[in-house]
C-alpha cells in the first residue's frame, strides 16, 4: 500500500511538471529556430560574390543561357537593393503551408532523407499547428532559418520602371562552432520584365520577359574574421521548370500581432485552470486512494488562519476575474473592427492589459508549483504516514522514525538572516511560507511571524515550543513566548544600471555593485509597473536571487538568453513602464521609469529604441546617481555587464553630390571653366570639412581651383556649394586627372571624393554633336507663379523610339547634373523612352510645375539655372559619353534668348525655343523667344498660362 502511494505522489508530481512546464513555455518561441539579422546579412554578403562567379562562369560557358544570366544579375542587384528579413510565421493563412514546405524541402537539401515523410505530417494539420510541428522539427535537426524578401525596382528594356519582390528562404546547419552548411531559394512567382542593360545590369540582352523562377544556392561555409567564406564553390542553380511557390512576407499588423497574443494568452489562462484543478484535488484523490492521514491535517489546525497565498491561487473569484478581463479585451478590439473605430492606440492600450494578464498567469503558475510541492499544514514534503503494514521491513521503520525525528531535533534558525532551505526546519514552514518569511522581515521578536500570512497563533504557539526559530539572541523554549529585539539588518546601494527592452531575444536588466566588496544578494527582489497599472508586479523574484551575488565593482545580468547572465529568464518589459529593486527589509535601493512611465525618480528617461538600451550615466569613474532618472539615464549601444558606451552624440553624415567632374576644352587658350558640386549632411549635428586637390596626373602647374576650400555644415537643411575653376593656360593638349578629397572630422561617410578629368583638344578638333536628341525649350527664368519652377523639353530628331537610360544631361555650373535611370531621393522618373519625334519633359522639383501637363523626368537641379547674366552651357551625352547636343552662352553671360522681365507688379517669363531641330545648338541665332501671342501651352502652379510650348511643337518652327 505504502509503494503505491509512493507511485500515485510521484505521477502527480511528474503531472504537475509537465503542466507547469507547458504554462511556462507558453508556446514553443519562434525565434529559437531564427538565424540572426546579423548572420544572415553576411550570409547575404558572401552569396553576392557567389552570384558573381557564378555569371562569369555563365557567359563563358559554351552552354550559355540568356535566361539564366538576366536572373541572376537581377537578384545580385536585388541583394545590394533591399533585403527585408521576417520569420516564416509571419506569412498569410492561406499560403502558409506552402512555405513551410517549402523550407522543409529546402532543409532536406542539405540533410540526408526523404521529406515527404514530415511534408505528408504537416498537411494533416492546421496551419497553425503545422507553424509549431516544423518548428519543432528545425530545433530538433539544429537548422535555423532566415525569410524575408528581397525588392528591387529598375529600368526595363523597353525603358519602363519594374519593380519586383523575390522571397527567400534560408536554411543553415552547424557542422562545427564556425562552419555549417547554408542552403538558399530565392523565388520569383510571376513572368517579370527583363533589366535594360547598364553599368549595373551587365548582361546580354535580347529578351524582355523572364517566366518565373527558382535561384537555388547550397555550399559549406566558414566564419572567419568576422565574416562568411565559401569553403569551396557554391552550386548555384536557376531552375525555370519546376513549380514556384506564390507567396510573399509581411509584416504582420498591429491587429494580427494582438489577436496572436490574446490567443497565447487564453491557452496559457487554461492550462492554469487545468494545473490549479490538479492542486485542488491532490489531497482528495490521496485520501480516496490511501485514507485520511493524521499528520497531513491535524486537529488543532482548525482554528489557524489560512494560506492566504494558497487561498490566492485557488479562490474561484481570482481565476474567474481574470478569465473576463482575456474576454473583455477580446470582446472590444472585435467591436472597435466592426464599427471602423480601431485605432493604433487601442491595440496599444490592449497589448499593455495582456501583458498584465500574462505576467499574473505566470506569477500564480509559479505558486501552484510551488504550493503543489509544500507539505499541508505541518511543512515539508508530503509524505503520508500511517500504521506500518506487517510486512514492513525494518529499513522502512527506521525511515519512519527518521521522519518523527526530524520535527524535534535541535537547530538554531535566526529568522532575520536565514535562508529559505534554513527557514522550512521551522515546524509549519515550507518553501512557499519560508520566502513569505523572508518578504516579511525584518522581526523584531517570534511572535511578529503571525504577520506572516498562514502562519496563526496554533502554528505560531508551535513554532515557539519546537525551539528552534528566534530573533538575534532569543533562543525560545519550552512555552515560553516572546524574544529580544535590535535594529534592522542595513543593506548597500546596488544600482540599476542598464535595461533593453527590445528586440525580445536581447532583452535583460543589468544591476551594478558600486561597493567595495561582494554583496549577496539573497532575498533581494525587482518588481514592475505598466503605465496602466495601479500597483507593482512581480518583475524578478527573490527565489531567483537566492544564494546569489554580485561582485565589487562588478555586474549582474539578468537577460532571456545572453552568455554568462546570472539569471536566465523570460522578460516581459515595454514602453512606459517601471523597475523598482528592493533589498530584504522591503526598502527601494533603486528606482528607474522610461517614457510615460507613473514611477520614477524626479523625471522619467526616454522611451529607448529598438536595439538600443537604458544606461545609466559612466562619469569621472562611476555611474551617475542624482535620483533623477531623466538626466542619470541615456539611450545608449546595448553594453551588458560591461561598463556603459558614452553618450549617443548626435551623428552627422557627409555628403557629396557628385562623384566625378569633366572639363573638356579646346587648347589651353580656352577661357577658365567652372564647375560645381554641393557638400551636405544627411545626419544631426554639424561638422567642419575641407577639401584637399590631389593631381593624379603628373604637370608643373597647378589646374584646378577650389573654392571655398573649408567651412562648416551645421545640419540636414544646409549645404555648401562648392565651385572648381579649370585653369589649363599652358599645359599641354590631352587629358588629366585628379581627385578631391573631402574629409570631415567626426561625420559617418567621411572621406569622400570628387573625380576631375580635364580634356585639352587640339583646336579644330571640337567634337560636333549627332543631334538625335536635341534640346529643345529652356525655361531658365522659371515661370510666371515661381522663378524657380525651371523646366527643359527634349526633342527625338529621329523615326524611332530612344531609350535614355545612362544618358546624362549635364549644366557647365555642375546643376542640374541629370543621369537618366538613376533614382536619387530627390527625383521621380516615368519613363526613359522617348517616342519618334516626340518629346520628352523635365521638371524642376516636382511636378506642379507645369500643373496640368505630366513630366517624365521631375527632380534636383542642384542649385538650379543661372538668370542673365549667369548663363549656363547644357550639354546632353549617351550612355557612351558621346556628345549629343549642346547649348550655348552670348559672350556677355546672357542666354541667347527667353525673357526675364518685371513689368509693374508682374514678372514677364518668356522661355527659349530652339528654331531648327537640325541645327546645333551652339549656334547662338538657333534660339528665339517664344512668340506668346501666336502659341501658349500648359499652365504654371497658379492656373497661369505659361509663355512657352511644353510637351508641343515650338512657336518658332
Amino acid at each position: 500500500m505504502n509503494k503505491n502511494r509512493k507511485f500515485l505522489f510521484i505521477f502527480l508530481i511528474i503531472l504537475v511538471v509537465i503542466l507547469v512546464f507547458f504554462i511556462l513555455s507558453n508556446i514553443i518561441f519562434a525565434e529559437e529556430v531564427e538565424l540572426k539579422d546579423e548572420y544572415s546579412t553576411k550570409i547575404w554578403q558572401v552569396v553576392k560574390q557567389g552570384i558573381s562567379d557564378e555569371i562569369t562562369e555563365i557567359t563563358s560557358s559554351s552552354d550559355f543561357k540568356i535566361e539564366e544570366q538576366a536572373a541572376l544579375v537581377i537578384i545580385k542587384q536585388a541583394i545590394k537593393a533591399d533585403i527585408a528579413h521576417y520569420l516564416f510565421i509571419d506569412v498569410p493563412k492561406e499560403v502558409g503551408k506552402s512555405v513551410i514546405n517549402a523550407i522543409i524541402k529546402l532543409a532536406y537539401s542539405i540533410l540526408t532523407g526523404d521529406p515527404a515523410l514530415v511534408i505528408g505530417e504537416i498537411e494533416k494539420l492546421s496551419v497553425e499547428k503545422a507553424k509549431e510541428y516544423a518548428i519543432d522539427w528545425l530545433l530538433q535537426n539544429e537548422i535555423r532559418t532566415s525569410n524575408g524578401n528581397l525588392e528591387i525596382s529598375y529600368s526595363t528594356y523597353r525603358g519602363n520602371w519594374e519593380k519586383a519582390i523575390f522571397p527567400y528562404n534560408i536554411v543553415y546547419h552547424p557542422l562545427g562552432p564556425k562552419q555549417g552548411e547554408v542552403g538558399i531559394e530565392i523565388y520569383s512567382s510571376k513572368v517579370i520584365k527583363t533589366p535594360f542593360p547598364s553599368r549595373n545590369f551587365q548582361w546580354e540582352g535580347g529578351i524582355e520577359e523572364l517566366k518565373p523562377f527558382i535561384v537555388r544556392i547550397n555550399g559549406e561555409l566558414e566564419y572567419v574574421d568576422d565574416v562568411y567564406r565559401w569553403v569551396k564553390e557554391p552550386q548555384i542553380d536557376v531552375v525555370f521548370d519546376e513549380p514556384v511557390p506564390e507567396f510573399k512576407f509581411e509584416e504582420p499588423g498591429l491587429f494580427d500581432k494582438l489577436k496572436s497574443y490574446l490567443d497565447k494568452t487564453k491557452k496559457a489562462f487554461e492550462s492554469l485552470k487545468d494545473l490549479i484543478n490538479i492542486f485542488s484535488s491532490k489531497l482528495n484523490i490521496f485520501q480516496a486512494t490511501v485514507g485520511p492521514s493524521p499528520n497531513l491535517v491535524p486537529p488543532d489546525l482548525s482554528a489557524e488562519s489560512p494560506d492566504e497565498e494558497q487561498e490566492e491561487v485557488i479562490n474561484p473569484e481570482i481565476i474567474e476575474e481574470i478569465g473576463k478581463k482575456i474576454e473583455e479585451v477580446g470582446e472590444k478590439v472585435e467591436e472597435k473592427i466592426e464599427t471602423g473605430s480601431l485605432q493604433e492606440f487601442d491595440l496599444k492600450q490592449a497589448q499593455e492589459i495582456l501583458d498584465d494578464i500574462a505576467e499574473k498567469i505566470d506569477i500564480l503558475s509559479q505558486k501552484v508549483a510551488e504550493l503543489v510541492g509544500e507539505s499541508e499544514g505541518i511543512g515539508g514534503p508530503i509524505e503520508p504516514v500511517e500504521e506500518l503494514e506487517e510486512e514492513g521491513t525494518e529499513e522502512e521503520l527506521v525511515g519512519e522514525e527518521e521522519l518523527e525525528d526530524e520535527k524535534t531535533a535541535i537547530c538554531f534558525v535566526e529568522i532575520n538572516t536565514a535562508s529559505k532551505e534554513e527557514l522550512q526546519k521551522i515546524t509549519g514552514v515550507g518553501p512557499v511560507k519560508a520566502q513569505l518569511i523572508i518578504e516579511a522581515r525584518p522581526f523584531s521578536s517570534i511572535n511578529d511571524l503571525v504577520r506572516v500570512s498562514g502562519i496563526g497563533e496554533i502554528t505560531l504557539q508551535k513554532i515557539i515550543e519546537q525551539g528552534c526559530a528566534y530573533v538575534e539572541h532569543y533562543t525560545g523554549g519550552g512555552g515560553g513566548g516572546g524574544g529580544g529585539g535590535g535594529a534592522p539588518t542595513t543593506y548597500p546601494k546596488i544600482l540599476i544600471s542598464e535595461i533593453q527592452i527590445s528586440p525580445l531575444t536581447e532583452r535583460f536588466v543589468e544591476l551594478y555593485n558600486p561597493n567595495n566588496q561582494t554583496i549577496d544578494l539573497t532575498s533581494w527582489y525587482i518588481q514592475r509597473k505598466t503605465q496602466t497599472s495601479s500597483s507593482w508586479d512581480s518583475f524578478i523574484s527573490s527565489t531567483k536571487f537566492e544564494g546569489k551575488t554580485i561582485p565589487a565593482n562588478g555586474y549582474f545580468l539578468i537577460s532571456k538568453q545572453i552568455e554568462n547572465s546570472n539569471i536566465v529568464l523570460d522578460l516581459t518589459l515595454s514602453d512606459n513602464n517601471s523597475l523598482v529593486l528592493k533589498n530584504p527589509n522591503r526598502e527601494i535601493v533603486d528606482k528607474v521609469g522610461w517614457g510615460e512611465a507613473q514611477d520614477y525618480e524626479t523625471a522619467p528617461t526616454l522611451n529607448p529604441e529598438a536595439g538600443q538600451s537604458i544606461g545609466r550615466k559612466w562619469i569621472n569613474g562611476g555611474y551617475q546617481d542624482n535620483d533623477n532618472n531623466q538626466d542619470d539615464f541615456e539611450t545608449q549601444e546595448p553594453t551588458p555587464k560591461t561598463e556603459n558606451s558614452k553618450p549617443l552624440l548626435p551623428q552627422p553624415i557627409l555628403e557629396v553630390s557628385l562623384q566625378n567632374l569633366e572639363f573638356s576644352i579646346i587648347e589651353s587658350a580656352t577661357p577658365s571653366g567652372t564647375e560645381a558640386f554641393n557638400i551636405s549632411n544627411a545626419g544631426d549635428g554639424s561638422f567642419e570639412w575641407q577639401g584637399i586637390i590631389d593631381y593624379a596626373t603628373p604637370s608643373d602647374a597647378s589646374w584646378l581651383k577650389i573654392e571655398p576650400s573649408s567651412g562648416q555644415v551645421s545640419d540636414e537643411t544646409s549645404e555648401v556649394l562648392v565651385s572648381l575653376t579649370q585653369e589649363a593656360a599652358g599645359l599641354a593638349n590631352g587629358n588629366y586627372e585628379a581627385e578631391i578629397i573631402i574629409t570631415a572630422q567626426g561625420a559617418e561617410g567621411s572621406p569622400q571624393s570628387v573625380e576631375v578629368e580635364l580634356k585639352i583638344e587640339q583646336a579644330g578638333e571640337e567634337e560636333l554633336p549627332t543631334l538625335e536628341v536635341i534640346i529643345n525649350e529652356i525655361a531658365w527664368m522659371g515661370t510666371g507663379a515661381n522663378s524657380v519652377d525651371e523646366w527643359i523639353e527634349l526633342y527625338n530628331n529621329t523615326d524611332q523610339d530612344i531609350n535614355l537610360f545612362g544618358w546624362r544631361l549635364k549644366s557647365s555650373d555642375g546643376g542640374p547634373n541629370i543621369i537618366f535611370g538613376e533614382i536619387p531621393e530627390t527625383s521621380i522618373i516615368t519613363t526613359t523612352t522617348i517616342s519618334t519625334n516626340g518629346f520628352y519633359l523635365l521638371e524642376r522639383t516636382d511636378d506642379n510645375t507645369i500643373s496640368d501637363i505630366p513630366a517624365d523626368w521631375q527632380g534636383s537641379f542642384g542649385n538650379g539655372l543661372g538668370n542673365n547674366p549667369d548663363c549656363e552651357i547644357l550639354s546632353l551625352y549617351d550612355q557612351n559619353d558621346n556628345l549629343i547636343d549642346r547649348t550655348v552662352c552670348l559672350d556677355d553671360g546672357n542666354w541667347p534668348a527667353g525673357k526675364n522681365e518685371k513689368i509693374g507688379d508682374d514678372w514677364i517669363r518668356i522661355s527659349m525655343e530652339r528654331i531648327d531641330s537640325t541645327i546645333s545648338g551652339s549656334i547662338p541665332e538657333n534660339w528665339a523667344d517664344n512668340d506668346s501671342t501666336i502659341s501658349q501651352q500648359g499652365l504654371d502652379a497658379k492656373g497661369n498660362l505659361i509663355s512657352g510650348t511644353p510637351r508641343a511643337k515650338n512657336s518658332s518652327k
